[in-house]
């Protein structure tokens, strides 16, 4: 028995899944190749607001639960944080969520 799949979805994704079975083995083997038209860029004003709020990157990080490091990986946009470390940075800068990050596409246009 074999198989072939072919999809050509959102974002041009080809699938090309073979299916085997043999008398000995089976098996399947897969190539999943993306071309990401619709990537987009998580981008902050961390340090910006940061800056405006008097805070070192020590006293954010300390704010947030995390060391300093991750501040500046997050500022030079080297990290992107999980939700909940956006939302505790958020929080402890007091500024609402969609001020500090947002989603931009390719074109730099916000999401």
């Amino acid at each position: 028995m074999f198989a072939q799949v072919h999809d050509h979805g959102a974002g041009r994704a080809e699938n090309r899944c073979n299916a085997y079975l043999t008398s000995w083995e089976i098996g399947v083997e897969c190539k999943l190749n993306f071309t990401l038209d619709w990537f987009m860029n998580l981008c902050n004003r961390l340090k910006e607001i940061r800056l405006q709020k008097g805070l070192t990157q020590e006293s954010l990080a300390n704010a947030a639960g995390v060391t300093r490091q991750t501040i500046i990986a997050i500022e030079k946009s080297k990290f992107a944080p999980s939700v909940k470390l956006a939302l505790e940075l958020a929080s402890a800068l007091h500024t609402p969520l969609e001020d500090v990050f947002w989603l931009e596409d390719k074109k730099g246009r916000k999401a």
